[in-house]
């Protein structure tokens, strides 16, 4: 046993032996080579191609998908020259292209050292990588990865574990890029940028924390955009920076659809976390003086910055700010955030504030394409007004062509202008909200504001703001004046007054409500509208289309629709109560009014009626008027039966209590009487019917009293013109007007008044009748008669009268107006005929009668001379003084009454005073004067004269020359003359006669007391 360990262990130790000197033999011949590679090294570099192909397959194997290509590799090593150094790799002319060429890396020479224990180990550990003249190309277009699988990448490189893909960064200190050419190029988003002369250092402290820093100056052009890289790390978490200006996008990329319209210094800032879970790309913007061009819009802008978190699915903005540039008078700021989403369904939300923003800015700041029907009908309807603390809400699909799925928002407003309809007075000083609820809806809620001068509340809904057409629904409550109003009935949509509704004039007050639904059409038919309107109208005053008539105190319920307007109220029509009712059919249809109430003198007196015609006493009334297209009817039907009537001048009259009926229609234009249809009234002794037949009114019967006549009743044919009147009849009875012609001088101031106060239309008559009845019977009539007539303002101003008198003579009147004078001239061959029928006098008999007469200012002045008359029941004692000469005694014995060869009476009338100037008549058998007054008030004489006896002989001695005086001298009397006077009542005068008088001559008369009858006491 302890021989066979003995052998055992000579066995071992030979082994051993021949052991050691094996590796004694390995460690020195590996020594050797060592020492031989050494001194090879540090004669120079090395080339290992085989190297080469290794380390461009184990960069590959670290960048799946990648192509690597390493043009040479060597070793070198400065160990001799720089005591302890490292071994160094150097790699040149190497090309990296990474997927689909997204990514192209050329480098032409890198310089990596490697810890010497870990490539003895068989690993590549580098400790510090330079790269000189490096050129990297960034195509995004072409890279299929995420952001995401990017970020992940870098971590993964540059925090890899030792043995990852045969590669250990664990050791690496130092990456230093310098000459670098870095090129941006992408076909789709059609950027073309180029940085050089870049670098980027890279550094790792020995406590693992690491630090990088890059420039770059990105070039396109003449245009720049400075580019700083900053990177932080420490246990595999990190953060990268990277700012991105100032530059201008538009000018750096001209090509880029989105960057181009940015038109201002913009400042880009990102901030990438590594190796956190789900953290996200952390940029900010910040940007100058400038415009964004949204659509066709440009925006100006002052001032903007932004900060958003990107992530694999979502762009969040946290904070978003923009100071728009000042326009009119507007300078609004701009808030926002919101959520962008870059996965699909690729939506987002944005939310928006705007402090303050004139509605005249808004065309500067509202882009077309944002809510583009909303922009067009606010701005082309809302002209004026002040916007503020807006907050809106849009909802975006951000596919292929972005557009909103969503808008919501409003803002408060003050001072708003709103055309709600072309042609319509707008909507002004609106205080309120105007919101989006929707994208295609916008709200408009006044809580005060005016409608013309309407006090307005209400508000307004408008949609269809994403469609060709928008529809609006209008709710509003107004009050104020009627005469606020007026502009708004006339005015579009309604045009009342184009359809003849005259409402020109009213007063009071309206207080109302408008609920309507229309189109917002350019042109915009009534037909089309919806309308359903109701108003309350008090105090109110509404002229009438006739005269000067009005309804006042009125109450009105008004409401209207599409296809109707209605009214009912009740007022006072010329001082009596009236109920009323309206109809219009719309668009443009008829007008139909109808009212009751009780007709008096001051209703008459709207229609021009003469005042004595209604005595006392109301007529129930009933009005219907009715207009198409401003061409209408006034239908007035009234019953007479309670009234007391009056025809003074025809003396006719109708007591209360006696039937009585008129009905008069009267046509209209533009709310205004143009002619008179139809006249039918009627009552006892009355009856006066017309109807008018084409340009004129016929008269078919005119019964008043006992005048008869037909005839035609034609108006004007142009302004200024006179109607024209045609009578024709049986009998003209003007007794009643003599009769009131005479009564009125016992009333002159009433009577002038009245005449002076006549203002009516001018007019021409023409008129025949068979008899002429002047004074009541048994006064005898004349006829048949022609008169013809003109008037000017209602006023006479020319008559021309020819009537038969006595069946074998004519009288003539003509009455004519000569500057402010009025002048009359009355002939007629019967003088005795004319004077019985115009109840004068019945004591003269024959003769003739020519009188004329001048009228000024209420006073007349004229002259009558009557010839070869008698007058009837002369006194004895004329026919006894008649009988002194012999010329009388065949006239004294020729018939019955006294024979006058001629009669001259000048007079004068003033009022109810006529006096006679020194007036005379004589036949060859006796002469007698007259002067003095008579009044017809008091119905008094007051008259004085002579009688001269044996006219012809008795006056020859007063036609002696020089001497004639001494005889007579009184015209017209002799050398014998009896005085006499004439005074008191007209039914019991005083006549006295001087007898002593005529038996002295005519001087004697004067010297003893016996003068002229103007010389005595009292005359």
């Amino acid at each position: 046993m302890r021989r066979r360990f003995r052998q055992a262990g000579q066995v071992a130790s030979h082994a051993g032996h021949h052991g050691a000197r094996f590796v004694g033999t390995i460690a020195l011949v590996l020594l050797l080579l060592f020492g031989a590679a050494s001194w090879r090294l540090a004669r120079g570099p090395v080339d290992l191609p085989p190297l080469a192909s290794r380390i461009a397959a184990a960069v590959a194997r670290a960048l799946p998908g990648s192509t690597v290509t390493v043009g040479r590799a060597a070793l070198a090593w400065e160990g001799f020259h720089r005591g302890g150094a490292p071994l160094d790799l150097r790699l040149s002319d190497i090309v990296v292209s990474g997927p689909n060429r997204a990514a192209a890396l050329k480098i032409s020479y890198l310089r990596v050292t490697l810890a010497p224990l870990a490539l003895l180990r068989g690993r590549i550990a580098p400790i510090r990588i330079i790269a000189h003249r490096t050129a990297i190309t960034l195509r995004p277009d072409r890279a299929g990865a995420t952001p995401s699988q990017l970020r992940n990448d870098l971590l993964a490189t540059i925090a890899m574990k030792p043995g990852t893909h045969g590669i250990d960064f664990t050791d690496l200190r130092a990456v230093r890029v310098s000459g670098a050419l870095l090129a941006l190029d992408d076909d789709t988003l059609h950027l073309e940028l180029a940085a050089r002369d870049s670098r980027f250092d890279l550094s790792r402290a020995a406590d693992g924390t690491i630090t990088g820093a890059g420039h770059a100056v990105l070039r396109h052009g003449g245009a720049i955009a400075p580019l700083t890289v900053e990177l932080r790390a420490a246990q595999g978490v990190g953060r990268i920076r990277a700012m991105l200006g100032p530059g201008d996008p538009a000018s750096l990329a001209p090509r880029n659809a989105a960057l181009v319209r940015f038109d201002l210094p913009v400042t880009l800032t990102a901030r990438w976390p590594l190796g956190a879970a789900r953290a996200g790309l952390e940029v900010s913007v910040d940007t100058g003086d400038g415009t964004v061009a949204l659509g066709q819009s440009k925006i100006p802008v002052a001032h903007a910055e932004l900060a958003a978190t990107v992530d694999d699915h979502d762009l969040e903005l946290t904070r978003g700010q923009i100071a728009l540039a000042p326009r009119a008078g507007s300078a609004p700021v701009i808030g926002f955030d919101g959520r962008l989403g870059l996965a699909p369904p690729f939506s987002g939300v944005l939310h928006a504030t705007v402090d303050r923003v004139s509605a005249a800015a808004l065309p500067a700041y509202w882009p077309q394409a944002l809510a583009r029907h909303a922009r067009h009908y606010v701005l082309g309807h809302i002209p004026a007004g002040t916007a503020s603390d807006g907050k809106f809400t849009a909802h975006l699909s951000l596919g292929k062509a972005p557009y909103l799925t969503g808008f919501s928002g409003g803002f408060a407003a003050s001072g708003v202008s709103l055309d709600w309809f072309k042609g319509a007075a707008p909507m002004t000083a609106l205080a309120g909200t105007l919101t989006f609820p929707d994208e295609d809806t916008l709200v408009i809620a006044a809580t005060s504001g005016a409608l013309g001068g309407l006090a307005l509340r209400g508000g307004m809904r408008i949609t269809g703001l994403n469609l060709h057409d928008q529809i609006a629904h209008i709710a509003a409550s107004l009050g104020g004046p009627i005469t606020a109003a007026l502009p708004l009935l006339d005015a579009p949509p309604l045009r009342l007054a184009s359809h003849g509704v005259a409402l020109a004039g009213a007063t009071g007050q309206v207080a109302g409500t408008i609920n309507a639904t229309l189109p917002l059409d350019k042109h915009l038919p009534l037909a089309k509208v919806d309308l359903d309107a109701a108003a309350q109208l008090t105090a109110l005053h509404l002229p009438l289309p006739v005269h000067d008539l009005a309804l006042d105190g009125g109450t009105i319920a008004l409401t209207a629709s599409l296809h109707d307007l209605a009214l009912r109220g009740i007022g006072r029509l010329a001082g009596q109560t009236a109920k009323f009712t309206a109809s219009m059919k719309l668009p443009g249809g008829d007008f139909d009014l109808k009212a009751s109430t009780r007709a008096g003198r001051a209703l008459l007196d709207s229609f021009g009626a003469a005042p004595d015609f209604w005595r006392y006493g109301t007529a129930p009334l009933t009005i219907a008027y009715d207009n198409d297209g401003g061409h209408g009817t006034l239908d007035l039907n009234a019953d007479l039966t309670p009234v007391d009537l009056a025809l003074p001048i025809f003396g006719w009259t109708k007591a209360a209590g006696q039937p009585g009926h008129a009905a008069i229609r009267l046509g209209l234009a533009q709310g205004s009487p143009i002619d008179l249809t139809t006249l039918d009234i009627t009552a006892p002794g009355l009856a006066l019917k017309g109807r008018r037949q084409g340009a004129a009114m016929t008269i078919g019967e005119a019964r008043i009293g006992d005048t008869r006549a037909t005839g035609k009743l034609t108006p004007p044919d142009g302004s200024g013109h006179p109607w024209t009147i045609a009578l024709a009849g049986r009998l003209l009875d003007l007794s009643a007007l003599l009769r009131r012609a005479r009564a009125s001088a016992t009333a002159p101031s009433k009577a002038q008044a009245e005449t002076a106060g006549a203002i009516g239309p001018s007019w021409r008559l023409q008129a025949a009748f068979d008899a002429l009845r002047l004074y009541p019977a048994p006064a005898p009539p004349l006829g048949p008669v022609h008169i013809a007539a003109s008037s000017k303002a209602g006023t006479l101003d020319t008559l021309a009268a020819t009537a038969l008198v006595g069946g074998a003579h004519h009288a003539n009147l003509t009455v004519g107006r000569e500057g402010a004078a009025m002048r009359v001239a009355l002939t007629s061959g019967d003088a005795g005929t004319l004077l019985a029928a115009l109840g004068a006098t019945t004591e003269i008999a024959h003769g003739r009668l020519d009188l004329t007469a001048s009228s000024t200012g209420g006073a007349t002045k004229g002259r009558a001379v009557l010839t070869d008359f008698r007058l009837r029941h002369a006194p004895v004692m004329a026919k006894v003084l008649q009988g002194l000469s012999l010329y009388g005694v065949p006239a004294a014995t020729s018939g019955p009454g006294l024979a006058i060869t001629r009669l001259t009476a000048p007079f004068s009338i003033a009022g109810p005073i006529v006096t006679l100037h020194n007036g005379r008549a004589f036949s060859a058998s006796l002469g007698f004067t007259a002067a003095g007054s008579v009044d017809l008030a008091r119905k008094r004489y007051d008259l004085a004269g002579t009688i001269v006896p044996a006219y012809a002989l008795n006056t020859l001695p007063g036609r002696i020359p020089v001497i004639g005086k001494l005889f007579s001298p009184e015209k017209g009397s002799g050398l014998f003359a009896a005085r006499y006077t004439i005074d008191g009542p007209f039914d019991a005068p005083r006549i006295m006669v001087d007898p002593l008088a005529a038996l002295a001559p005519g001087l004697l008369r004067d010297i003893f007391g016996f003068g002229p009858p103007d010389k005595m006491p009292g005359k």
